[in-house]
């Protein structure tokens, strides 16, 4: 078994794995993030690289520019686009995307995870379930319903 330390510059507000993307993103306080390819495959036997893991590395580091934001959760999609989660201070939740295109919520959001075909699922806190879908790295700001809990 291998282990190899990745370097971080402070400590951040929150991580998250992507096993499509093998890799890992960290979201600090600033709204700054970064991606790491974790190379966490292991190569076939006689195939290009000879079975050999390589080092964890740097993919893409960032920052989300939004104004009043307070980080809580990121998160990487299946296409390798960085979301994230944060909250207002008059009290609406906001999902960024890397290209800083947002799309705000009427209550707040309680937590944000990814469908298999990289459309964003929110949960809000009333119960509501909205879905996001990006194409081609552009998310619409148009917010589908699914279903409510107490419907």
């Amino acid at each position: 078994m291998s282990a190899y330390q990745i370097s971080l510059p402070s400590v951040p507000v929150h991580v998250a794995l992507s096993p499509s993307q093998d890799s890992l993103v960290a979201l600090f306080a600033d709204g700054a993030y970064t991606v790491f390819k974790l190379n966490t495959r292991i190569p076939r036997a006689g195939a290009r690289g000879g079975g050999a893991i390589s080092k964890t590395e740097t993919q893409q580091q960032g920052r989300f520019t939004l104004e009043d934001a307070e980080w809580r959760q990121v998160v990487l999609t299946a296409q390798g686009n960085v979301l994230a989660l944060a909250g207002r201070s008059d009290g609406r939740d906001v999902l960024v995307t890397g290209s800083d295109d947002s799309i705000d919520f009427p209550t707040p959001a309680g937590r944000v995870i990814c469908g298999v075909d990289g459309e964003a699922i929110v949960l809000l806190e009333d119960g509501k379930i909205f879905g996001a879908n990006g194409e081609a790295g552009v998310w619409s700001s148009i917010i589908t319903l699914y279903k409510t809990f107490s419907d």
